[in-house]
């Protein structure tokens, strides 16, 4: 396993935790911190981790398709998060969404300059092409950076979890330690507790807590799936617990949501992942002069205070 991981970023967890928080404009009073966050996390990133290589993975248009065939209410009610920290009053939020998949666009266009590959598949969602990715490179260490709890059931002896926001390090032992239970089967518990952030119920009055303390096989460093859960309700007996009753009368839901939380068989095929491969085996290049020109343009210079410096971060990435 080389010493220089391999960084794969959710990209849109990354733009909109930026869009949302930071107060930055530019020298028009137009709010960039979309993309001035952006750039600035991946720069920290790249410092922090002295990566091999950097692979920035985006949802594709209708990536949401799959999943909604499973269950039609999946991701219905996702909208831009409203916490904003920041001094920019937009006149409407259809001016916000403009400003958010304009600084969006933006930020692909630096990466197509920068020696970062990006992925992006169409009616797939970046949370797939992570999972394939950390699946593909299974020689390698892999560091998933995101702060969806989705990517722990990936962890294994060579895939960790960053956390941005915590600048937390996960691993088999962090998850372990922290819930008491093992990645492989941490997407099981999901599936009983529901996330509510993509619109998915789970069984009511069963949070991740209570499905880990009614389950203890899932404990085992064994992959589990819902039928397993399921026999265990039933030799268990609804005398101990009427939870377990709850669980068995409601067992479709608990196989759906499965299917549609689990990453560990991601969504993709075949002709997919051969696009995938044929990017992932271009080489990583980086034109100083182009970033440089638009970081102009974009008048970053009063966020950015030492373009020099900043992009100097992301030259060992070239491959030669």
């Amino acid at each position: 396993m080389s010493k220089r991981p391999i960084i794969v970023i959710d990209g849109f967890n990354l733009l909109i935790r930026s869009f949302v928080v930071m107060p930055t404009m530019n020298e028009n009073g137009e709010h960039n911190g979309g993309l001035y966050g952006s750039l600035n996390s991946l720069k920290a990133y790249v410092k922090r981790f002295r990566p091999k290589k950097v692979i920035m993975a985006w949802d594709g248009p209708g990536g949401s398709k799959k999943r909604q065939k499973m269950y039609t209410n999946y991701k219905s009610g996702r909208k831009i998060p409203r916490r904003m920290c920041r001094a920019y009053d937009f006149l409407s939020i259809d001016e916000e969404r403009k400003s958010m998949y304009f600084q969006l666009d933006r930020c692909k266009e630096y990466l197509r300059h920068l020696p970062v590959a990006q992925l992006k598949l169409e009616n797939t969602e970046a949370d797939d092409i992570i999972a394939w990715v950390s699946h593909y490179y299974k020689d390698e260490e892999v560091i998933i950076i995101s702060t969806d709890k989705d990517f722990y059931q990936l962890i294994n002896d060579h895939v960790k979890v960053f956390n941005p926001i915590t600048k937390k390090l996960f691993s088999c032992d962090e998850i372990y330690s922290k819930f008491g239970i093992m990645p492989k089967n941490f997407v099981l518990a999901r599936a009983l507790d529901g996330d509510k952030s993509d619109d998915v119920t789970g069984i009511n009055g069963i949070g991740l807590k209570t499905a880990i303390k009614m389950f203890p096989i899932l404990n085992d460093d064994v992959r589990l799936f819902p039928v397993d859960l399921i026999e265990y309700a039933q030799n268990i007996g609804i005398n101990k617990n009427k939870r377990y009753q709850k669980i068995i009368d409601e067992s479709s839901k608990v196989e759906i949501n499965y299917k549609i939380m689990q990453l560990r068989d991601p969504l993709i095929s075949s002709p997919q992942i051969a696009k995938m491969i044929d990017i992932l085996g271009h080489k990583a290049n980086i034109s100083v002069p182009k970033v440089r020109s638009m970081f102009i343009a974009d008048q970053l210079w009063s966020q950015i205070k030492n373009f020099d410096d900043w992009v100097l971060n992301f030259v060992p990435l070239k491959e030669k």
